[in-house]
């Protein structure tokens, strides 16, 4: 009797863990691509001469929006998205 209570103690401790265990291997995931793997991508040639392109139109390639930036359509026959929203309800 005594063995099944320990044996239960033991599997509602295991399963209390497992959240934050799930949670914190989530974290190291992302941590190890946003700070290991991203910073290594922007190394390569070929990122670097996006970079510099961007760069020199104006746009800041850490942006997270490049719709936003005004520089993002110029020198394309590419329409900003809310223009094309707008010229298309009317």
């Amino acid at each position: 009797m005594q063995q099944k209570i320990k044996q239960s103690e033991k599997k509602d401790a295991v399963q209390s863990k497992k959240p934050v265990l799930m949670f914190s291997v989530a974290v190291m995931l992302i941590v190890g691509v946003w700070g290991i793997v991203l910073p290594r991508v922007a190394e390569l040639p070929t990122m670097q001469e996006k970079i510099h392109h961007l760069d020199q139109k104006g746009i800041d390639p850490a942006a997270f929006f490049y719709t936003d930036h005004p520089n993002a359509f110029k020198k394309t026959n590419a329409k900003h998205p809310h223009q094309q929203l707008a010229h298309s309800a009317s």
